[in-house]
């Protein structure tokens, strides 16, 4: 977990910013990505589940400072995304227990809105996702995404950790399947056509 910064001079005058975690990184029992596209825009969620020490010590560096908090996780994320604009930025923190099962989940979630991920052409629009994919090493077609009529969705584990990732598409008459038109997917992009307004 990001928790200061670190400048590194490069060749050519090149300062590059890298995130330095002060604390132990905290145990992380599962991470829950979900994205969904609302027009050209992604509405961006990252659910981390956590054991109870861990959220522990992320409330107190959240009740040390929430916007240096939230800065610090937004620069984190944002690092490894390329290629798109990352915006309107916020987390939540929360535990919630449920009396049927007599446990309490501990879990922060980072919000935000991703722009320049979407074009879109006459009735036609393209949304890139290698800026979600390859920094956990995915692949739409060779990890087999599961292909729904809403948009794909895989889980597997990454780094030891359970993770989930769902992309929430306009829903379509069929799955979006790879090479498929009017939608569907490649290894890195979704695809899809505006439906005719019928009046």
């Amino acid at each position: 977990m990001f928790r200061g910064l670190s400048l590194k001079i490069l060749p050519f005058g090149i300062v590059l910013i890298l995130l330095v975690g002060l604390g132990s990184q905290a145990a992380i029992n599962e991470r829950v990505i979900t994205v969904t596209i609302d027009g050209i825009t992604v509405n961006y969620s990252e659910e981390i589940i956590l054991d109870k020490e861990g959220f522990e010590k992320e409330l107190g560096y959240y009740l040390d400072g929430p916007a240096g908090y939230l800065r610090g996780l937004a620069g984190e994320t944002s690092a490894r995304w390329l290629g798109i604009e990352a915006k309107e930025w916020s987390v939540s923190l929360q535990t919630q227990y449920a009396l049927k099962t007599a446990k309490t989940t501990y879990s922060y979630t980072l919000f935000c809105t991703v722009h320049k991920a979407i074009t879109k052409t006459q009735d036609k629009y393209t949304a890139i996702f290698r800026w979600l994919l390859d920094p956990f090493g995915l692949d739409f077609m060779d990890d087999q995404f599961t292909e729904l009529n809403h948009g794909l969705f895989w889980a597997g584990e990454i780094e030891g950790i359970p993770t989930s990732l769902t992309v929430e598409a306009p829903p379509r008459d069929s799955a979006y399947a790879a090479w498929h038109h009017p939608n569907g997917h490649c290894h890195k992009h979704l695809w899809w056509k505006e439906r005719p307004v019928c009046g």
